[in-house]
């Protein structure tokens, strides 16, 4: 085990590796939603790539709608039972969803059970967005690097 602390995005940054994907295009917009989930709502790579159109749940609290996620873990606990954790959309996080999945629908990808696919309809792969993650940070640390 280590002491140290994990590296967490300032505010600024987030904002300029967020910036980094146009939502006018398919995949920009799916990516932004993705990660804007990963970040707002705390999801592991696992889970918003696991993440099912029947885990979305639109719930009332104190009044307000707000839209859930029932995530499962991946793993059995020791005793085999699977736990469930319940989390909860930023508005930004749930705009890009809902604009997601507007458009996953007018694809023609609406049947599948993954909310994040590829353009043919396919789960997308943990090192698809690792790599994604690496290539879009370095795009935008890279007016900030001298050569």
């Amino acid at each position: 085990m280590t002491d140290r602390l994990p590296d967490v995005m300032t505010s600024s940054e987030w904002q300029a590796f967020i910036g980094q994907f146009n939502v006018k295009a398919p995949t920009g917009l799916r990516n932004a939603a993705l990660f804007t989930l990963m970040h707002d709502a705390g999801l592991r790579t696992c889970e918003v790539i696991g993440l099912q159109t029947k885990d979305i749940r639109q719930i009332e609290v104190e009044g307000r709608p707000v839209t859930q996620l029932a995530l499962i873990a991946t793993k059995a606990g020791k005793n085999g039972k699977r736990k469930q954790r319940n989390v909860y959309l930023s508005e930004e996080a749930d705009r890009l969803l809902a604009a997601w999945l507007d458009k996953k629908r007018d694809l023609g990808l609406g049947r599948s059970k993954h909310v994040f696919t590829t353009l043919k309809g396919k789960p997308l792969a943990g090192s698809y967005l690792r790599e994604l993650a690496a290539r879009k940070g370095n795009a935008c640390l890279a007016p900030y690097v001298r050569y």
